[in-house]
């Protein structure tokens, strides 16, 4: 039975990396297709001045969500991907409650 696996990182756009790398090490260390494998970024904004500021900046120009509006899109999200992918998926959450990330 072929699992999918989705890392959903909730840092931003800036963390990506690290979902990333989390699927590498389930690639080659438990021998994970590559193919099933997918990082998700939800970048529900930054509070972060220097972020907003930069130019460079990847990730979404507007003030971080929070409290319901968040929880209702995380919820609808979960829901989603349950309704499409269940039982052959697992999700991997990445910063998922901490408060000032990006």
């Amino acid at each position: 039975m072929q699992k999918e696996f989705l890392e959903l990182v909730i840092g931003g756009t800036n963390g990506v990396d690290i979902s990333v790398g989390k699927l590498m090490v389930y690639t080659a260390a438990a021998g994970i297709d590559p193919a099933t494998v997918l990082p998700v970024v939800i970048d529900a904004g930054t509070n972060r001045k220097e972020l907003l500021e930069n130019d460079l900046y990847l990730g979404n120009r507007f003030e971080r969500v929070r409290g319901d509006e968040y929880y209702n899109f995380i919820d609808k999200f979960v829901k989603t991907a349950e309704k499409n992918f269940f039982p052959n998926l697992y999700l991997h959450w990445e910063d998922f409650w901490k408060i000032k990330c990006c």
